[in-house]
């Protein structure tokens, strides 16, 4: 978005920096998504097991994001035009602002999934020697090393669950979540785009989805554009493929998927649908707090973002479980808050 060359530097900072929205309006904007959003889904009247309505919930954060985004990019063009008609220079921004508007969705469609082409001996003795090595009460392991039924998979390192699993005696194994999605290739993602529409995709329901977004930006005096909305329904279609993709990936491989899942973070899409699917299947999945204090506010999207797929929390301290059940209190798609609970 800038072009940092033409950067004007001095002891006080950034000379010729400029940007019209303040910190505290786009968190406005943010707050507002996330509570209608979250109440359009608590209060919806759609079935809830209807894939598409399922698939609106698993992207609604990164629309918000999409969003917001647009809102921004939207107020920056016309700042950035009126500033020209009074002679200021504003050189400092990409002359295409939309270059990095999909940088989310293309990771998900092209990220490059590892193969396991290690010799199985050799990753035991990996495994071992890092379990040795960090010391962090984890124990690394393979897809089928341990029992799905019974053993506790964590799928990223995270210093509350190692002292949780400490405290409570529990044995942990630490599987990388990219083993889950094994095979997932993002020229097979390439040619479902090409190939299909959503599979799942619902026009009556999107648009009524879409009217939360629109009201808040009219709102705030601006509209969205033919082109806006072509944008976002693309934009949706593509990420909807996506996920349908990775799904199906965990569908056909449900005898690795645990029964007890510990996540170590929601806001990645991957364990979030690992999560879901862990789930369906009957599993029970256990969040763990690893904002090293940040999300002690009431006014945190913590729980937007990291208590939507978990039955149970683990947080810091009886204080952190009484900010977070106050803060969820809009924040969720579901009338019932996970529950939390902290470890001192």
């Amino acid at each position: 978005m800038f072009k940092h060359q033409n950067f004007k530097l001095s002891r006080n900072g950034v000379e010729n920096y400029f940007w019209p929205i303040s910190r505290k309006e786009v968190m406005s904007l943010y707050h507002e998504m996330i509570s209608k959003s979250s109440q359009y889904f608590r209060t919806s009247l759609e079935d809830p097991s209807n894939k598409f309505v399922e698939h609106l919930k698993i992207i609604n954060l990164y629309f918000v994001l999409k969003v917001a985004d647009l809102y921004q990019k939207k107020i920056l063009i016309s700042e950035i035009a009126k500033a020209r008609k009074n002679n200021l220079r504003v050189d400092i921004f990409d002359d295409d602002l939309n270059r990095n508007s999909n940088k989310y969705l293309d990771h998900v469609k092209d990220r490059h999934w590892p193969i396991l082409r290690k010799n199985k001996i050799l990753r035991g003795l990996r495994n071992q020697i890092a379990t040795l090595y960090r010391n962090d009460g984890f124990k690394r392991a393979d897809l089928r090393n341990f029992n799905n039924s019974n053993d506790i998979v964590l799928t990223g390192v995270n210093p509350l669950a190692s002292e949780y699993s400490a405290a409570n005696n529990l044995s942990v194994s630490l599987v990388k979540v990219v083993d889950y999605f094994q095979g997932a290739n993002p020229n097979d993602i390439k040619i479902a785009l090409n190939r299909e529409n959503s599979e799942y995709f619902e026009a009556k329901i999107f648009n009524k989805y879409l009217e939360i977004f629109t009201h808040i930006f009219v709102k705030r005096g601006i509209e969205f554009s033919d082109e806006d909305f072509s944008e976002l329904q693309i934009w949706h279609r593509e990420f909807s493929l996506s996920i349908s993709y990775y799904q199906k990936l965990l569908a056909n491989q449900t005898y690795n998927l645990p029964m007890q899942l510990w996540s170590s973070s929601a806001g990645i899409l991957w364990n979030k649908l690992l999560a879901i699917e862990v789930r369906k299947q009957g599993g029970h999945v256990t969040g763990f707090d690893h904002a090293e204090g940040s999300s002690l506010s009431t006014d945190t999207v913590f729980p937007f973002i990291e208590l939507q797929e978990v039955d149970t929390f683990v947080t810091h301290s009886k204080i952190f479980v009484s900010y977070l059940k106050e803060a969820s209190k809009n924040q969720l798609y579901y009338k019932e808050c996970p529950a939390i609970i902290s470890i001192k």
